[in-house]
């Protein structure tokens, strides 16, 4: 019995010593990139739009399509569905964007879904952190143009939530993005 107890001891002793505790995740890229955050200044309240600074991209040239939260109060977490023309652009991965500081956060890896032309993405504060307020990029994919056409990129209404700390859901205008491929 003592044996016993003193092996579960050692076991929960080396458990303990072992792990580190989590200091927030971020898809953030090595310092060693410089990624552009940048997005047009907005003087609209409380809106989502996702924004691409290239509108004409040649097939196979990459652009970036950016998720911008302007002027938003209080938001604590956010959770999207994106609609995207797969057939038109390839999207190659995505990265967690700096509106929410990568203290204190959980990010889910996005998914990426080319064959039902979807990407869903959520990303929230932890319990006891403050909400934030401002302006910034919530997520980044980085994308490809495929085929000739017009690539669109649209936000579901009905699967978009930005929620406050106390669980409101705060409505958003929104508005959708066209990048044409050629």
């Amino acid at each position: 019995m003592k044996t016993n107890f003193l092996l579960i001891v050692l076991i929960l002793t080396f458990f303990v010593v072992g792990c580190k505790k989590d200091e927030g995740v971020t898809n953030a890229p090595p310092p060693s990139q410089q990624e552009d955050w940048t997005y047009p200044a907005g003087t609209t309240r409380d809106t989502v739009t996702t924004y691409c600074d290239k509108q004409n991209v040649a097939v196979g040239e990459e652009f970036d399509v950016k998720l911008v939260l302007y002027n938003v109060a209080e938001v604590f977490g956010v959770a999207i569905e994106m609609n995207y023309a797969s057939d038109k652009s390839d999207v190659l991965s995505a990265l967690a964007g700096p509106f929410f500081p990568s203290d204190n956060v959980v990010s889910l890896s996005p998914k990426i879904e080319p064959d039902s032309n979807r990407i869903s993405y959520g990303i929230t504060r932890l319990r006891g952190s403050t909400s934030i307020s401002g302006s910034g990029v919530v997520i980044k994919l980085k994308c490809k143009g495929k085929a000739a056409g017009n690539a669109t990129f649209a936000i579901n209404p009905t699967k978009l939530e930005i929620r406050k700390a106390d669980g409101t859901l705060m409505v958003r205008p929104i508005a959708d993005l066209t990048v044409v491929v050629h």
